[in-house]
């Protein structure tokens, strides 16, 4: 059964990290501003199998990543304003020596962002995804090579 999983602010003290929590499922952290968007995707992922983590914006979607291990980090970069997709770029550059798969949908595509989503280590790029069958097959994709990859995908 697949849940989405909503956020809790916590402080951190400075200089102590509090472990990160596991989940029996595989966790998906989802980061997309637009909303209908956002819904279209963790509803591919949820009928994949994924446990969902929303994320609305770079800043919460690092708090969760601070929180929760992770198998996939799902970035929508489509129907955003310039200076929330360079704040949703910048958290994929942050997270990228993770061992997670990374999965960047963007609309529309650009060469320029594939070449950097490949530079950052996306498993996939999906330029204008359709909110169909094939988003899920691609969530399914990715939560089959995730279970492949082992314990090492969630590790830090």
């Amino acid at each position: 059964m697949s849940h989405t999983v909503t956020a809790t602010h916590t402080t951190l003290r400075q200089g102590v990290r509090p472990h990160r929590q596991k989940s029996s499922e595989s966790v998906c952290l989802l980061l997309a501003a637009n909303a209908g968007r956002r819904a279209g995707l963790s509803k591919a992922a949820k009928s994949a199998g994924w446990r969902v983590l929303e994320c609305d914006s770079a800043t919460e979607a690092t708090r969760q990543h601070q929180r929760w291990l992770t198998q996939l980090t799902a970035i929508d970069l489509g129907a955003t304003a310039e200076s929330v997709r360079k704040a949703c770029q910048q958290f994929a550059e942050s997270i990228r020596q993770s061992d997670r798969l990374l999965l960047i949908y963007d609309e529309p595509g650009s060469p320029e962002t594939e070449v950097w989503a490949r530079q950052n280590g996306a498993w996939a790029y999906v330029p204008s995804p359709e909110f169909n069958d094939g988003l899920v097959e691609l969530f399914a994709e990715a939560l089959t090579a995730a279970a492949k990859s082992g314990p090492s995908a969630v590790a830090r």
